[in-house]
């Protein structure tokens, strides 16, 4: 692991990489001839790899936790047991789901430790876009923080681009797989995740979870993302925040076989930005 940058020696984080998968098929990984989405390979280097490569130059990482099958993921690719032992990853067991995952994780976390929770298929995630978001959660107050990307960002690198948006009355952002555990309340907040991961098949479900006048307000859309972050905080008893990132990159993840073609695209140099 790559020592402290010395520009902030105070205010480390420990990483947590959600590396497992959903049960079931994958198009995804039987287009790129392998078992698990992990290794799928962008740019000749296995995601997984990609995304431990931007945690370590980042200079802001000091523990990374690999969240993930161990054994399956090293002999998958040959590449993958020297590069991760390397950086020093550390293993916890896979959860059912991605928060269950993230939650127990955190649970071994020292308390008052900050982390930072990201994805194995983030693969165009770098020391950059990890910088910038950890420069403003170092001036947070906040328990939990989720990194978004206004749409418009998007939209002007990559006009014409399919992406899921969360569409509130100032604008539509979206995820980028970057979140930011600041206090023990943050338990709270993946705790809650939890509760709607395993609910996912049954949407009404969601709407008492999340509040009735929430989801109206959403669906109707008058509401504001302040408003968003301040009905959510109250409900899982946690001050959510966000944190705006430039990068638009940071909004691209690989989930299907026409991500994985578009940041193959991208890795390549091949896509040019607009005039």
């Amino acid at each position: 692991m790559p020592q402290a940058d010395s520009q902030h020696p105070q205010l480390q984080y420990t990483a947590i990489v959600l590396a497992g998968q959903r049960p079931g098929d994958s198009p995804l990984c039987a287009e790129a001839g392998v078992n698990l989405k992990a290794v799928i390979p962008i740019g000749g280097r296995p995601m997984l790899l990609r995304v431990v490569d931007a945690l370590c130059g980042s200079g802001r990482i000091d523990r990374i936790l690999i969240s993930g099958p161990h054994e399956a993921l090293l002999e998958a690719s040959p590449e993958m047991a020297p590069a991760l032992a390397e950086a020093g990853v550390e293993w916890l067991p896979v959860g059912d789901s991605p928060s269950e995952s993230a939650l127990y994780a955190f649970q071994q976390v020292e308390a008052g430790r900050r982390c930072l929770v990201t994805t194995a298929d983030h693969a165009l995630l770098t020391p950059e876009i990890i910088a910038e978001f950890c420069d403003q959660v170092d001036r947070a107050q906040n328990d939990f923080l989720v990194a978004l990307l206004a749409g418009a960002i998007l939209d002007a690198q990559y006009p014409g681009l399919k992406r899921t948006l969360l569409r509130l009355q100032d604008g539509a952002y979206r995820s980028c797989n970057l979140f930011a555990l600041r206090t023990p309340q943050a338990a709270d907040v993946l705790a809650f995740w939890r509760r709607l991961d395993s609910q996912r098949k049954t949407p009404w479900r969601w709407a008492v979870a999340l509040g009735p006048m929430l989801l109206l307000r959403y669906l109707s859309g008058h509401l504001t993302l302040k408003e968003a972050l301040e009905r959510l905080s109250r409900r899982v008893g946690a001050e959510v925040g966000m944190v705006p990132l430039t990068t638009p990159e940071a909004g691209l993840d690989v989930d299907t076989p026409a991500d994985r073609a578009l940041v193959e695209t991208i890795v390549s140099g091949q896509m040019k930005a607009p005039d």
